[in-house]
């Protein structure tokens, strides 16, 4: 008598966890691995020299939270709220944006790339090496950046970049976003991300003009009905292309989620009336369609 032999089926929903758990754990080492990146050696080539542009003599230096200053401290928040308040407004600044970014700005995560006028050259000062030991100048804007993993890909976020308004219009926020860029590359990450209030209108232009583009998982592409609900986008400028397959992935699916949830709820604010409309425009939908392919058989 012949034995039966029984074949393991296998669990879709285990394997799939399993496999999450493992990507997770991927995008976490890389993670870990980009922040043990040296970004004063990354960034070497570029911090050698000063930026020299339209009037502005810069250097950048690039910083931990643990490393700014008190005055850092002060400059940075200062700035930042000066530019980011009117954006906001002061309503909604005072009730949680205010309260959020001060507490972003301080978490250990945290990261600054900080440029400061260039200090004149002094022979006094200089030593034969040829290393001018005089303290920079005054500061000029910054960027603070973390790496992070955003709908399974491994990034650099830009959380601010914020520059004094002398330094506006100069090309030091490009160079900024260019050290930036640079970074994330030598970190083996898959790109630099950053969030833009839509009605910071001078921003979205200086973005889009350094080559970034609104991402498929910002809200505007998620949930399209829905989009004057949010006051912000997600740009992005990604260059691998496995990361570029996910996130249209995790924006497909974040669409389909919205869209079932957007139409069920759909259905608690509609009429009788409406309901039956739409019901019977579906109807007269299905039989065009039936007559259709009729004629084509």
């Amino acid at each position: 008598m012949a034995k039966t032999v029984k074949i393991a089926k296998t669990d879709v929903k285990k394997a799939a966890k399993k496999a999450a758990a493992e990507l997770q754990k991927k995008l976490e080492a890389t993670v870990k691995a980009a922040y043990d990146v040296d970004p004063t050696t990354a960034l070497a080539p570029f911090l050698a020299r000063p930026f020299s542009k339209n009037g502005i003599d810069a250097v950048a230096t690039v910083s931990t939270v643990k490393q700014l200053s008190a005055d850092d401290k002060k400059w940075i928040w200062k700035l930042l709220e000066g530019n980011m308040r009117p954006v906001f407004g002061e309503k909604v600044w005072k009730a949680r944006e205010g309260k959020e970014k001060k507490n972003d700005m301080v978490d250990d995560d945290a990261r600054y790339i900080i440029v400061r006028s260039a200090p004149a050259v002094d022979p006094e000062n200089t030593d034969p090496n040829g290393v001018n030991t005089k303290p920079s100048g005054e500061p000029l804007g910054f960027v603070h950046y973390r790496f992070v993993i955003e709908e399974d890909v491994a990034v650099m976020y830009v959380y601010e970049l914020q520059l004094d308004a002398a330094a506006h219009r100069k090309g030091l926020g490009k160079y900024l976003m260019m050290l930036c860029e640079a970074l994330a590359k030598k970190a083996n990450v898959s790109g630099v991300m950053l969030t833009v209030q839509k009605a910071n209108e001078g921003a979205v232009k200086f973005y889009t003009g350094c080559k970034y583009v609104m991402s498929v998982i910002s809200p505007t592409k998620t949930e399209p009905w829905a989009a004057d609900e949010y006051d912000y986008d997600i740009y992005n400028k990604v260059w691998d292309v496995d990361a570029l397959k996910c996130l249209e992935k995790s924006a497909r699916t974040q669409w389909s989620e919205n869209k079932s949830l957007f139409d069920q709820a759909q259905m608690f604010v509609m009429s009788n009336k409406e309901l039956n409309e739409e019901l019977a425009k579906k109807l007269e939908e299905a039989k065009l369609e039936e007559a259709q392919a009729a004629v084509a058989a």
